[in-house]
């Protein structure tokens, strides 16, 4: 029996049917697999984990927050309240007003324009 909210987890990622498979079999899958079926992002192996972690954990810190932070306020909004259409475009607009009066903002946008990497400082 599944537990931890797992069934809700799986029914939102893979569908009621393939949960269902999974439960009736108890067929574990391979990481290739669960990338397959949408669980997972990407597989690779046990070694590289830690390696292409830290890349990512480096690269998100490295990003400008305040976006990052909206975006993630907004996804949840969408898989949470299920947001339509007309309600995703004013909440980003909102986003987008927000964002725009931090100095990351003007930094991406300036680094776009001179070609280059931008340098956010989470402000």
């Amino acid at each position: 029996m599944l537990d931890s909210g797992a069934h809700a987890f799986l029914v939102e990622r893979i569908g009621a049917h393939r949960t269902l498979e999974l439960v009736y079999t108890t067929r574990l899958l391979s990481g290739t697999e669960a990338v397959q079926m949408g669980i997972f992002n990407r597989a690779m192996p046990r070694d590289e984990v830690l390696v292409e972690l830290r890349k990512l954990a480096a690269q998100v810190a490295q990003g400008p927050t305040t976006a990052f932070m909206e975006s993630k306020r907004l996804v949840r909004r969408i898989r949470d309240d299920k947001l339509g259409l007309p309600e995703v475009l004013s909440s980003e607009a909102k986003a987008q007003g927000v964002a725009a009066r931090t100095s990351d903002y003007r930094e991406g946008i300036t680094a776009f324009q001179e070609k280059r990497t931008p340098k956010f400082t989470g402000r």
